[in-house]
């Protein structure tokens, strides 16, 4: 993806948000192309993004994110409107967006502390996605379980697995397909979610965990989203944080399907990773480990989580 020049972005803020930049910084590229922008005391996010983005997906993250700014206490990246009243700003087919900084720190080490609040944040989103109504022409991508199949496919394209690994994960995807397709979706368990809580998406600040980077939001099962954190945690944390959650939603977690929505984030994870050949070498290594670990066990119907 192209960057822009210094000069750009401030006349690009300028001109359609009107903020006086006073400094900018280029953060990198993924999914988009993000730099913080300083003007006085205030600090943005402006991200140009990719040009598959959509703008009614685009405008869609930014309605989400707007709607918990208003009606939750949680501290989200708001979105910052143009000159014209508009959440996003659209330039020779680019779209731009300009976004509150939200300030903090990456957890490197987890503690129970940190575990207490990361389950808040989680249920926090969930809770009210639950009661709230999108807006017409709401559009997000749909985390639906058909995408097992051939996410499967795309690593195994990839060839980085040896023959039995493949079977192994092969096996896996059908069983998360079963297992995940026999759950019925319903308001309780099903809504918009992040999809992408992992520890790089979540920001230490004044006593509170804060999340970041909406840009996998879409509809999927809340206990997907509870998945996607459980990969970088140790299996004390993860036993501590599904129960701490669980609690105070007062629902009973099925372990089974919990530990179907991990594989699945898994392969999402894997098959991700796979688009850059610097993490080839570090995939090699990880596959065996995951099919030793989690899926083999996982096909034997032992419970491999630790909750």
């Amino acid at each position: 993806m192209t960057t822009l020049t210094n000069e750009w972005v401030l006349e690009l803020v300028t001109t359609y948000y009107g903020v006086t930049v006073d400094e900018v910084t280029f953060l990198g590229t993924s999914d988009s192309t993000a730099y913080q922008i300083v003007s006085g005391s205030f600090n943005y996010l402006l991200k140009m993004h990719n040009v598959q983005s959509q703008a009614r997906e685009v405008q869609s993250e930014l309605e989400w994110l707007r709607a918990l700014d208003l009606e939750t206490d949680l501290r989200v990246q708001r979105p910052v409107q143009n000159l014209a009243g508009k959440l996003f700003t659209e330039q020779d087919g680019v779209i731009y967006t300009l976004q509150h900084w939200v300030a903090g720190q990456h957890v490197e080490t987890l503690t129970e502390w940190h575990l207490e609040r990361l389950s808040n944040l989680l249920l926090s989103l969930h809770m009210h996605a639950m009661r709230w109504e999108p807006p017409g022409g709401f559009t997000r991508p749909v985390y639906s379980v058909d995408q097992v199949q051939s996410l499967m496919a795309d690593l195994a394209s990839s060839s980085l697995m040896s023959a039995e690994e493949e079977k192994l994960m092969t096996a896996a995807s059908e069983c998360i397909t079963k297992i995940v397709g026999k759950h019925p979706v319903s308001r309780e368990n099903w809504g918009l979610i992040h999809s992408d809580m992992h520890d790089g998406n979540y920001l230490l600040h004044e006593d509170r965990l804060h999340a970041i980077d909406f840009s996998c939001c879409g509809f999927g099962y809340y206990l997907f989203d509870l998945a996607e954190p459980l990969l970088h945690m140790m299996p004390d944390d993860r036993k501590h944080f599904v129960c701490s959650y669980a609690e105070k939603r007062d629902v009973q977690i099925d372990v089974e399907l919990l530990e179907a929505f991990y594989l699945w984030q898994v392969l999402r994870n894997f098959t991700f990773l796979t688009k850059n050949p610097e993490e080839h070498d570090g995939l090699r290594q990880s596959i065996p480990r995951v099919c030793e670990r989690f899926v083999a066990p996982f096909l034997a119907g032992e419970r491999f989580l630790g909750i």
